[in-house]
């Protein structure tokens, strides 16, 4: 339920920050970006996790250091393309002012609610699987995990 939340969290939060202008309110501004960035905890870690859960304990350094590659390389892409919408928007408006630059980002906002909506689809179709007993054992406490 966790990343469906976060997913919905960060959509609509993103496509009201779409909708800011020079007159918004900064307490409003800085109350969405804080929506956007606890939204996108409530998917990122459940993720990790679930993909940590599902592999065999001597696969797990393995999945996790893919997991935190996939997130990284995501990372990068992402910002690259909305960089890229960023200064595209930028370039059409013409001459730099505070409402060009209000127009730019708000075009990038509204570009990451179709990405939250597939997040979302993803999130309500990712089967729930319990922890494994090796994963309960390590919550409850009752086996010793190695530092490493």
């Amino acid at each position: 339920i966790y990343p469906a939340i976060g997913a919905v969290a960060t959509g609509v939060s993103t496509f009201l920050l779409s909708r800011s202008t020079a007159t918004t309110p900064a307490i409003w501004m800085l109350f969405l970006l804080f929506t956007t960035g606890a939204g996108i905890g409530l998917f990122i870690q459940v993720a990790v996790l679930a993909g940590q859960n599902d592999v065999d304990g001597s696969d797990l350094g393995v999945a996790t250091g893919a997991l935190n590659f996939s997130k990284t390389l995501g990372g990068a892409i992402g910002s690259a393309i909305f960089g890229a919408i960023l200064t595209a928007s930028l370039h059409h408006q013409g001459q730099p002012t505070i409402t060009t630059y209000i127009h730019a980002y708000s075009n990038v906002f509204l570009w990451t609610v179709p990405i939250m909506a597939a997040s979302l689809i993803l999130a309500l179709i990712m089967r729930e699987k319990p922890l494994s007993d090796e994963m309960t054992q390590v919550v409850e406490g009752t086996v010793e995990v190695p530092e490493y």
